[in-house]
C-alpha cells in the first residue's frame, strides 16, 4: 500500500456504504453512530498495512471484534432472531428491530470504541521502542522448543480425555491455553519452513482434528474459532499479508459448522455436560443433528440456508440489543454495580490450590437473571462483553474513561507479547497468550483474571525447558 488513497477508501469505503445503504427503519444518526467501530476497525487495519507494522494485527483484530459486535450487526438487526414480527433479546420482545435497538446504546458503543481505538494508538506510539519485551535465550535448541510445544498440546488432548485431569486445581488454566500456545509455536516454525515433514503430518492431520472432534462432541464451536485465529495471526505476522487461505478455510468451517451446534447442543447438553463423558455417543449425536439439520436447510433452499445463516450471525455476534436493554433499565430500574464485577481481581492471581474455596466466575448467569434476561433458576449464561460491563458498573463515563484504560493496557500487553523485534518463536508463545484477549465478548476479569499467572508459568516453562540440561546451542532462530 503505497498510496494513501488506498487506506483511505478502506476507512471510508464500507462505513459510507453502510450508511448509504441502510436499512428503511433505521434513522440517519443511528446509522453514522454504529459505522463509527466499522470505520475504526477499517482504519486499523488500513494503518496495519499500509505503514507495514510489525507484529502480528492484535489491534485491528481487537477493534475489529467491536466494529462487528457493535457496528455491523446493527445493520443487520432485521435478521436478528425473530417470530413473525416479534423480535427476541432471551425474554425480552419487541415488535421491530426499531424498538430492539436503543439510541443511547449506540452512541455509547460508538464512543467506547472510539476510546479504545485512540488509547491503543497512544499506547503503541508510548510503548514503540522501548525494548520491552519477553525473551528467551539468547541461543537455544530448536529441537528443544519443537519438544517443549508438543508437550503443551499434549497436556491440552489429555486434559479433556483422561478422566481425573480436569479436576486438578488450577491445571486447566494452563492446559487449556497450553494448547494454543504449543500450536502458535508449531504453525510458526511450519510458516518458517522449520518444521520437519513428519511432525507436519502429524499436527494437521491427526492431533488437531482429534481435538475438533473432543471439542465438538462436547457442542463448543469456540476452539475451532480460536485455532484458526492463531493461525490466521501467526501466519500475517509471518508474510505481513492476509493469509486469505486460512481465512476463507476458517470462514467456511465455521458456516458449516455453526448451524448445527443448536441442534447438537438439544440432543446433548444434560447428557455430556462433562468432558469425561464424550464417546461414540456423542460423535454419533453430532452426526445426527448435521444430517437433520441440513435436511431441514435442502427444503428451504440456498435463500433460506442464506437468511439462516444471517440470523444466526447476528443474533450470535451482535452485542447492541444487550446493551440497549440495559441502557433501559440502568439506572432507571436498577443501580449501578459500583465495580462490584471486578472484585474477582483481588483473588484472581491466587491458584486454587492455595485457596480452594475461591469464589467462582459466575456473572454471566446472574446477569441474565438479575436483569430478566432469563428465569432465575434458568441456568444459561450471558456474555457481557469489556464495554456493556463498564456501563452497569459506573455508566456513560465509566465506558469512556474504562474503555481508554483498557487500551493502554491492551497496548502494553501488544508490546511486551508481540513485540515486532521478537524472534518467530518469542512471538509465537506471545501470541498463544495474547490471542483471546482480542474477543473481549466475556467480563474483564473472568477473561484477564488468570492471564497474568498463566503468561508468568508458560514463560518460566520454556525458559526452564531450554536452559535445563541443555548444551548450548550455536545457532539462533532467525526473527
Amino acid at each position: 500500500m503505497s498510496s494513501p488513497a488506498v487506506p483511505l477508501l478502506m476507512v471510508l469505503g464500507l462505513p459510507a456504504l453502510l450508511v448509504l445503504g441502510k436499512p428503511a427503519w433505521m434513522p440517519l444518526t443511528w446509522a453514522l453512530a454504529a459505522a463509527v467501530p466499522v470505520a475504526l476497525a477499517c482504519a486499523a487495519w488500513a494503518d496495519y498495512f499500509w505503514r507495514r507494522r510489525p507484529g502480528a494485527p492484535f489491534v485491528p483484530v481487537t477493534i475489529s471484534f467491536y466494529g462487528i459486535s457493535f457496528g455491523l450487526t446493527v445493520f443487520l438487526a432485521g435478521f436478528h432472531k425473530h417470530y413473525d414480527s416479534e423480535y427476541v433479546v432471551y425474554r425480552y420482545v419487541f415488535d421491530g428491530p426499531g424498538t430492539m435497538l436503543d439510541e443511547r446504546a449506540l452512541f455509547l458503543a460508538a464512543g467506547g470504541v472510539l476510546m479504545l481505538a485512540l488509547a491503543l494508538a497512544v499506547g503503541q506510539r508510548l510503548f514503540r521502542g522501548s525494548g520491552l519485551y519477553w525473551r528467551l535465550p539468547a541461543a537455544y535448541s530448536p529441537r528443544r522448543v519443537e519438544a517443549l510445544a508438543w508437550l503443551l498440546i499434549a497436556g491440552h488432548l489429555a486434559y479433556f480425555l483422561i478422566p481425573g485431569i480436569s479436576n486438578l486445581s488450577s491445571v486447566g488454566q494452563v492446559l487449556q491455553p497450553g494448547g494454543y500456545v504449543g500450536f502458535a509455536v508449531l504453525y510458526a516454525l511450519w510458516c518458517d519452513g522449520r518444521l520437519p515433514r513428519w511432525q507436519a503430518v502429524a499436527l494437521f492431520a491427526a492431533v488437531i482434528p482429534a481435538i475438533m472432534v473432543v471439542r465438538l462432541s462436547i457442542g463448543t464451536l469456540t476452539p475451532l474459532v480460536y485455532f484458526f485465529l492463531v493461525a490466521f495471526l501467526v501466519a500475517t505476522r509471518a508474510t505481513s499479508r492476509l493469509p486469505w487461505k486460512s481465512l476463507a478455510v476458517g470462514a467456511l468451517a465455521v458456516v458449516l459448522i455453526y448451524p448445527v451446534i443448536g441442534a447438537y447442543r438439544s440432543l446433548t447438553w444434560g447428557a455430556l455436560m462433562r468432558v469425561e463423558q464424550v464417546s461414540d455417543r456423542g460423535m454419533s449425536s453430532f452426526v445426527q443433528a448435521t444430517a437433520g439439520q441440513y435436511r431441514d436447510i435442502a427444503r428451504e433452499g440456498m435463500l433460506g440456508l442464506g437468511g439462516h445463516l444471517l440470523e444466526v450471525f447476528t443474533s450470535r455476534a451482535g452485542q447492541v440489543p444487550i446493551l440497549s436493554q440495559a441502557a433501559r433499565i440502568i439506572p432507571a430500574e436498577y443501580p449501578y454495580l459500583q465495580g462490584e464485577t471486578y472484585r474477582p481481581l483481588l483473588t484472581a492471581m491466587i491458584p486454587r490450590v492455595l485457596y480452594p474455596n475461591k469464589p467462582e466466575e459466575r456473572f454471566g448467569t446472574e446477569f441474565a437473571r438479575r436483569y430478566g434476561f432469563t428465569w432465575q433458576q434458568d441456568p444459561t449464561t450471558i456474555n457481557v462483553p469489556w464495554l456493556t460491563e463498564l456501563y452497569i458498573n459506573f455508566g456513560p463515563g465509566g465506558v469512556t474513561m474504562g474503555m481508554a484504560v483498557f487500551g493502554l493496557v491492551l497496548a502494553l500487553l501488544d508490546q511486551l507479547f508481540n513485540a515486532g523485534a521478537m524472534r518467530r518463536e518469542e512471538a509465537a508463545v506471545g501470541v498463544g497468550i495474547l490471542f483471546p484477549l482480542a474477543f473481549q465478548e466475556s467480563n474483564f476479569s473472568l477473561m484477564t483474571g488468570s492471564v497474568p499467572l498463566l503468561a508468568l508459568t508458560l514463560l518460566a516453562y520454556f525458559w526452564l525447558g531450554l536452559r535445563v540440561g541443555a548444551v548450548r546451542s550455536r545457532g539462533v532462530p532467525t526473527p
